[in-house]
C-alpha cells in the first residue's frame, strides 16, 4: 500500500541541469534572476521588480528573467521609464509577457521573486531555489501569505507583504546609502537541492548569515559532497556568519 501526497511537479521542473538550462537562454554565469506574477500580471509586483531591475542594470552584471503579464505589458515599461532604466540594450534582461519555459527558466535561477501559490511553492521546493515572496492579498482567506509562511516559518524563503514593501523600501534604500551596501539577505535554504554555487554568487552581492541543505532529498554521497563545499565556502567567503 502507498499513498501519494503533495502537488505534481513536471520531471523537467526537478531534473533540468542549471548548465544545460542557461546554454539554452544563452545566459553566462553571473547571477540570474527570475520574476513572475502569473500570465496576467500583478501591477505592485512589477513595481518591485522595477524596483530591482533599476539597482541591477546600473551594475551590468546580473541576469534577469521577468514576465510582466498580460495587463503589464503597457505599464510596465513606464514603470522602467520612470526610474530610469533602459534595458533595450541590456542583452541581460529578458522582459516577456508570460514564461513558457518555467522548468528552463527555475533550473538558470539563483533568485525567484515572485508570487506564493501552491505550485509555485512546488516547485520552487522540489528546485531547491531561493525566493523572495510576495504573497498576492486578493485570495480567499489570504491563503498565499500563510503559503508563504510556511517556507518563510523554515528559514526557506523571505517573505515581503504588499502593504509593507514601500515602507520596507525605503529602509533597504537608506541603508545603501549610508552604508554603501546591500543589507543582509537570509539564506536557509532547508527545502530542496540548493548549489553551493548559488551561494557563492550571491555573496558577493548580500552578507548571507546560514546555508543549509535538506539531507533528505539528495543522495547521502551528494548531499556530503555538498555540504563540504558549503562549510568550505562559509570558512572562506568575505561575509559575516551566525
Amino acid at each position: 500500500k502507498y499513498v501519494v501526497v503533495g502537488n505534481p511537479v513536471r520531471e523537467s521542473v526537478i531534473f533540468k541541469k542549471k548548465a544545460e538550462a542557461r546554454q539554452e537562454l544563452g545566459m553566462d554565469d553571473k547571477m540570474c534572476i527570475v520574476s513572475f506574477g502569473g500570465s496576467l500580471g500583478a501591477v505592485k509586483l512589477n513595481q518591485i521588480v522595477a524596483d530591482i531591475m533599476q539597482w541591477h542594470c546600473a551594475r551590468g552584471d546580473v541576469n534577469h528573467i521577468h514576465a510582466m503579464g498580460k495587463l503589464g505589458k503597457k505599464v510596465f515599461p513606464e514603470m522602467l521609464k520612470e526610474r530610469g532604466v533602459d534595458v533595450t540594450k541590456n542583452h541581460r534582461i529578458d522582459i516577456r509577457d508570460y514564461i513558457d519555459n518555467m522548468d528552463t527558466c527555475l533550473a538558470a535561477a539563483d533568485l525567484v521573486v515572485c508570487r506564493a501559490g501552491a505550485i509555485t511553492l512546488s516547485e520552487l521546493q522540489a528546485t531547491g531555489k531561493a525566493s523572495i515572496l510576495i504573497p498576492s492579498p486578493n485570495v480567499t482567506e489570504n491563503h498565499q501569505y500563510h503559503n508563504a509562511m510556511v517556507l518563510a516559518n523554515q528559514h526557506a524563503a523571505i517573505v515581503i507583504e504588499e502593504k509593507n514593501y514601500q515602507k520596507e523600501l525605503d529602509a533597504v534604500i537608506e541603508q545603501v546609502t549610508k552604508e554603501g551596501r546591500v543589507p543582509s539577505l537570509l539564506l536557509h535554504s532547508c527545502c530542496g537541492p540548493c548549489s553551493s554555487a548559488c551561494l557563492e554568487r550571491l555573496a558577493p552581492h548580500f552578507d548571507i548569515d546560514v546555508f543549509f541543505y535538506n539531507p533528505n532529498i539528495l543522495p547521502a554521497e551528494e548531499w556530503e559532497k555538498r555540504l563540504f563545499w558549503q562549510k568550505r565556502l562559509l570558512e572562506t567567503a568575505p561575509f559575516g556568519k551566525n
